[in-house]
């Protein structure tokens, strides 16, 4: 009876420890006033982050785009944001099917900015964690 509760917790453990998985990815320096995107190279839940210089303003512009699929078929929400510091990396993780949090840092002041997003039919919404 012990082994069997016991392997039963185990298989418990290793099921919430891989639904939950952090990635980290690189901030992608985007030289265009416009936010590119190829969706054929992406998969359903992936996460891609660039930010964006514009040469007429002051300031920190970034665009998120989270991949997921929608009727099937691979949709790319797109999401412009501005932040106070300039960030080199992301860790994200997806909470749900159209829900998933994101941590920009700057690797060399060791600080972060973390947003949540949701991206559902015609709707993408980003608030500040």
């Amino acid at each position: 009876m012990k082994t069997k509760l016991i392997l039963i917790l185990i298989c418990l453990i290793y099921a919430c420890s891989t639904t939950s998985k952090e990635r980290t990815i690189s901030i992608i320096d985007n030289w265009d006033s416009r936010a590119q995107d190829n969706i054929e190279s992406h998969k359903d839940k992936d996460v891609k982050i660039s930010r964006m210089h514009n040469r007429d303003k002051e300031g920190k512009f970034y665009v998120t785009f989270m991949y997921r699929m929608d009727n099937n078929k691979l949709r790319a929400y797109p999401y412009f944001t501005s932040a106070s510091e300039d960030y080199d990396k992301a860790i994200y993780k997806w909470i749900n099917d159209t829900t998933l949090t994101f941590k920009l840092i700057n690797s060399s002041k060791k600080i972060s900015e973390s947003f949540k997003m949701t991206g559902n039919g015609d709707r993408i919404q980003l608030s500040k964690e």
